[in-house]
């Protein structure tokens, strides 16, 4: 759990499970998508929702 929040940190809150299972499998962990998202439930941590850009016309 403790790569999970470190991940999650250095993502400046913005990763979700599916990136940060991503992310820890490309250091040679196991772990599913599932488990990542329980252990952020667990902690109590979730991505931040994205925003919407809206360009004005000049």
């Amino acid at each position: 759990m403790k790569n999970i929040r470190l991940i999650y940190d250095a993502s400046k809150q913005n990763y979700s499970a599916p990136k940060i299972t991503k992310e820890l499998r490309k250091s040679g962990e196991t772990i599913t998508e599932r488990t990542v998202g329980k252990y952020m439930r667990e902690i109590g941590i979730k991505a931040q929702r994205g925003y919407e850009l809206i360009l004005h016309p000049c």
